[in-house]
């Protein structure tokens, strides 16, 4: 699995404006999928783009409460699960493309990772995404 996994950290003056501007501003590159990681602790814009490339843009905002409870499967929230869904996927590859196994493993078992990435599935998780 080829692909690129970038971390860019925004250095603002105003980290509140730049993080309300992102969506727009990232929206010229044509993204196959965008979205703030609901997931992460520090507030990440997550951008997919042609060519297997991923992009997590850090804006500077402080430290927020983790993720609330889990949206509901709706119409309305797929876009947002599949954008995650092929971040995540971009992520572990470019991770085990560079030998990180073991991180890659890790992450499969974490609890949060795992009732997010995998619900509400048959409640199995493989070990390969090769």
């Amino acid at each position: 699995m080829g692909g690129s996994d970038w971390d860019y950290r925004i250095v603002s003056t105003d980290p509140a404006a730049t993080a309300e501007r992102l969506p727009a501003l990232v929206a010229a590159l044509n993204p196959l999928a965008a979205l703030w990681d609901p997931l992460s602790s520090r507030p990440v814009y997550m951008i997919v783009l042609p060519g297997a490339v991923k992009a997590d843009l850090f804006p500077g905002l402080p430290p927020r409460p983790p993720a609330g409870p889990l949206p509901e499967v709706t119409a309305t929230a797929l876009p947002a699960i599949d954008a995650h869904f092929w971040d995540w996927t971009l992520w572990l590859g470019a991770k085990r493309q560079r030998g990180r196994d073991a991180l890659v493993a890790a992450m499969a078992a974490v609890t949060t990772a795992r009732r997010h990435a995998f619900r509400p599935g048959p409640g199995r998780i493989t070990a390969c995404i090769a």
